[in-house]
C-alpha cells in the first residue's frame, strides 16, 4: 500500500514532541529550518487566485490571513491591505460588529472579525439558540442582528468597489465566519455574485430552510451545473462549529474541510468514514463544550495547517510537522 500524503506529517508529529531533552537543539534546529525555507519561497506560495473553480487551498491560504487582518486596529489593516496589493479598503464598523472591505483590479474581499481568547469562552457560554424569521428561513437572532448594523455599508462599498467584474469572497474565523455566512446570501440576494465563501471554526447560522436557500444560490455555476462556492474549514476537534446544537434545529451549509489530529486535510471521505464522523459528531453535539478543544479553534491553529498542507501540496516543503511551522500574521 501507498502511504498517505500526511503520514510524514503524522509520524513527525509524534515522534518530535517525544524527543527527550538531550535533542531540544536539534528541535529548534528544525524549527528554525523550516521557518527560513518557509520565508525563502514565499515568493513561490500562490496568492488568492480569484478564477480558482472550487476548493482551493492557496484561496484558504490567502482567506486566513485576511480572517486574521479583522482583529487588527483599524491603521493596521489599511496598511497590510495596501501591502497585499489591495488599493481600496472600506472599514466595517458598527458597535460589536466589525470588518472591512478591500479590493483591487482583480478581486474583493470581505472579512469579518470573530471571537477569541476569553472573549471566546464567555461567548460560549452564553450562547443563545434564539433564531428569527427571515425571508431566507430561520436564522440566529443574535448573528443576523451583527450583520444588519454593517450590510447597508458593506453592499455600498462592493458596488462601488466592483468596476471591474471582480471576484468577490467572504470569510470569517469563529463568529466572524457566521457573520460572513449570513452576509454571503445577502450579498448574492442583492444581485452581487460570489466566487467564494471560507469560514474557519464557524458556528451554525440557520435552520434546513436557510441550508436548501443557500446551497441552492452558492452552488450553481456556468450552464447550471453544481460547482461548490461555500467551504467550512474546520480544524480537528474545534468546538465552535458544533455549536448552536443540531438538535435545536440547527445546519451548516456548505462543504465541509476538516484537518485531521495530524494535520492532515480529509477531502472525501468514504461512506464508512463519513457514517462514523456523523454520529461522532451527534455525540458530541450532545457534550459540554471541551476546553481543551478550544485550542483547535484559535486562528492561529488554523493558520499553521493550512500552511504546512499547502507548502507540501506544492512541494516546497515536504512533510512538514504542523507545529512548527510559522503562523504568519
Amino acid at each position: 500500500m501507498g502511504r498517505s500524503p500526511c503520514e510524514g506529517i503524522g509520524n513527525a508529529k509524534s515522534s518530535v514532541w517525544g524527543l527527550s531533552f538531550s535533542l531540544s537543539f536539534y528541535t529548534l534546529y528544525l524549527k528554525y529550518s523550516i521557518y527560513f525555507r518557509t520565508v525563502f519561497f514565499m515568493n513561490s506560495i500562490p496568492p488568492l487566485q480569484p478564477t480558482a473553480i472550487g476548493f482551493s487551498l492557496a484561496n484558504a491560504h490567502a482567506l486566513v490571513q485576511a480572517a486574521g487582518l479583522a482583529y487588527h486596529p483599524p491603521n493596521e489593516v489599511t496598511a497590510q491591505a495596501l501591502a497585499w496589493g489591495f488599493r481600496h479598503c472600506k472599514l466595517l464598523d458598527s458597535g460589536p460588529t466589525q470588518g472591512y472591505v478591500m479590493a483591487n483590479e482583480r478581486a474583493i474581499v470581505v472579512s469579518f472579525r470573530g471571537t477569541q481568547g476569553k472573549d471566546l469562552r464567555d461567548w460560549i457560554t452564553n450562547l443563545d439558540f434564539d433564531r428569527i424569521e427571515t425571508p431566507n428561513g430561520m436564522v440566529h437572532c443574535g448573528f443576523n442582528k451583527a450583520v444588519d448594523r454593517v450590510f447597508e455599508d458593506l453592499l455600498l462599498a462592493v458596488i462601488k468597489f466592483r468596476t471591474q467584474g471582480q471576484a468577490l469572497f467572504l470569510t470569517g474565523h469563529s463568529l466572524g465566519g457566521a457573520l460572513a455566512t449570513l452576509a454571503t446570501l445577502r450579498l448574492v440576494n442583492a444581485g452581487q455574485s460570489v466566487a467564494g465563501l471560507y469560514t474557519f471554526g464557524s458556528p451554525r447560522v440557520g435552520d434546513r430552510t436557510y441550508f436548501d436557500r443557500f446551497n441552492t444560490a452558492l452552488n450553481m455555476g456556468l450552464d447550471a451545473a453544481p460547482i461548490s462556492r461555500a467551504f467550512r474549514i474546520v480544524n480537528d476537534k474545534d468546538t465552535v462549529p458544533k455549536l448552536p446544537f443540531k438538535a435545536t434545529g440547527y445546519c451548516h451549509v456548505g462543504e465541509k474541510y476538516r484537518f485531521d489530529t495530524q494535520g492532515c486535510l480529509c477531502l472525501n471521505p468514504v461512506p464508512l468514514q463519513g457514517l462514523m464522523a456523523a454520529i461522532q459528531d451527534e455525540i458530541e453535539d450532545l457534550l459540554e463544550p471541551d476546553w481543551e478543544m478550544i485550542n483547535d479553534h484559535y486562528l492561529g491553529s488554523y493558520k499553521t495547517v493550512i500552511l504546512a498542507n499547502l507548502l507540501q501540496s506544492i512541494a516546497l516543503v515536504p512533510a512538514l510537522v504542523p507545529e512548527l511551522v510559522p503562523a504568519l500574521v
